[in-house]
């Protein structure tokens, strides 16, 4: 909340979530020592309105960090929850109403209500687990049905409102960091406004490869990556340890090799090539945390500009 305050964030979200913290704090306070002569029902129905607001403050704060629309993915998760909901807890609630009110019919129509709002919240990646499982023999036919729930989920997610001609080089840089942390990540790549920019449109239009959310989403990452490249130092090595490396080196392993520095799993990887082993190495031995985060903010910057003179 902090960081999002000072950052320029969104007021009424902030005040929203710092409110909701509060009063939820004051419930379960209530909740646990009862000072107030209230009912547990009214205050567990406290409670699930401060939840509500808590659960408003973070989305529209996550929304406005990542540069993505709120109330269009809103409305469709929320459609979607409490349809099934309705739909498998609605029977369990008529055998309620014909056979009576039990703990174990209450406990089950939660339980049934919980599973359906999960199953709908996860959908994603149980489709995935399930195609792995089912179609683990047909690796194409996998890949083009996630691409495909890739470019669903994405859309909703897409703010169209928001101009990248007129935002200044401050949330334009900010974008680009986000959109470099998600190089790894098609469906969170795809929903970044940076997709939109004009070198984009001109780069798949020189090739007649027909703009979608996808196409866009990979020549987003191409991009960077070409970008990226340019900030190695033209010394001919592949890896370096002085301070003119560390911009690339910051960017390059990390979110185009793929290399997690700090990953305990990486450090007893013995498939590391001589190279990524030294690089984790130095990482490990030379390079804090914070420090690596600030070196990836310097660099987002020099890349964001990057970006800019490229479209213009």
């Amino acid at each position: 909340m902090w960081r999002a305050f000072r950052g320029g964030g969104p007021q009424l979200p902030l005040a929203t979530l710092l409110t909701a913290t509060i009063f939820f704090a004051l419930s379960m306070g209530l909740l646990a020592i009862p000072i107030l002569p209230l009912p547990v029902s009214v205050i567990l129905l406290a409670i699930s309105g401060d939840l509500a607001l808590l659960g408003y403050g973070i989305s529209a704060l996550d929304a406005f960090d990542e540069g993505e629309a709120l109330l269009p993915d809103f409305l469709r998760s929320l459609g979607f929850s409490a349809f099934a909901a309705l739909l498998f807890g609605g029977q369990v609630a008529v055998a309620m109403l014909i056979n009576g009110v039990s703990l174990e019919m209450l406990v089950l129509l939660l339980a049934v209500m919980a599973t359906a709002i999960a199953t709908q919240t996860f959908s994603d990646p149980i489709q995935s687990a399930l195609d792995r499982l089912i179609f683990a023999r047909f690796p194409r036919l996998r890949q083009a049905r996630a691409d495909l729930r890739a470019a669903a989920s994405a859309l909703p997610r897409v703010n169209e409102a928001l101009d990248l001609e007129t935002i200044d080089e401050v949330e334009f840089a900010r974008l680009t960091r986000r959109a470099l942390g998600h190089m790894g990540d098609l469906q969170r790549l795809a929903a970044n406004p940076l997709t939109r920019l004009p070198v984009i449109e001109a780069r798949l239009a020189a090739r007649g490869e027909p703009a979608s959310t996808l196409s866009r989403a990979a020549e987003l990452k191409a991009l960077l990556a070409e970008s990226i490249a340019r900030l190695k130092p033209r010394t001919g090595d592949d890896f370096g340890t002085s301070d003119e490396w560390r911009y690339y080196n910051a960017l390059y392993f990390p979110y185009v090799a793929g290399l997690k520095p700090y990953s305990r799993r990486s450090a007893f990887d013995n498939g590391l090539a001589p190279l990524e082993k030294a690089v984790l190495d130095w990482f490990q031995a030379q390079v804090p945390e914070r420090t690596l985060h600030n070196w990836q903010n310097a660099a987002a910057r020099l890349v964001a500009q990057d970006l800019r003179e490229q479209s213009n």
